[in-house]
């Protein structure tokens, strides 16, 4: 899924966004710095904790970018992520500095209204989500 985008890093914006979920998923933390994408909004999906990422202008999405996965970890990634998510090319913000980057996309027509925010991940189903995941 990832291959004609393997050599750009990639911004996280959802449940990768911490620690407790990405260190088992690849058994270490890879280097990342906090960066921005313009233009996008991460919403709630239905049924599922997890946030979906769609165009909207005006939109800020704050996230981190993973700059050194390896090609092995990159695979766990992409099984990581549900099919309905689309990897594509964007520009994000690192600071003053505007770089590319993959990240996953999904079709806005499966987005609810509400926007997904760490906050409510980290009140509402991090515990859990984080259980399931170890077991």
């Amino acid at each position: 899924m990832r291959e004609p985008l393997a050599h750009l890093p990639l911004f996280v914006y959802g449940t990768l966004l911490f620690d407790e979920v990405l260190e088992p998923l690849l058994g270490r933390l890879p280097a990342s710095r906090p960066a921005q994408l313009e233009d996008h909004q991460a919403r709630r999906l239905p049924g599922v904790p997890w946030p979906g990422l769609i165009e909207h202008p005006g939109g800020i999405v704050a996230g981190r970018l993973l700059v050194d996965l390896e090609d092995d970890e990159v695979m766990l990634l992409d099984e990581y992520e549900d099919d309905y998510y689309e990897l594509v090319a964007v520009v994000v913000s690192v600071g003053q500095t505007r770089c590319e980057a993959a990240t996953y996309r999904v079709e806005p027509s499966l987005v609810e209204a509400a926007q997904w925010t760490p906050g409510w991940f980290t009140e509402e189903h991090l515990d859990a989500f984080v259980a399931d995941l170890l077991s």
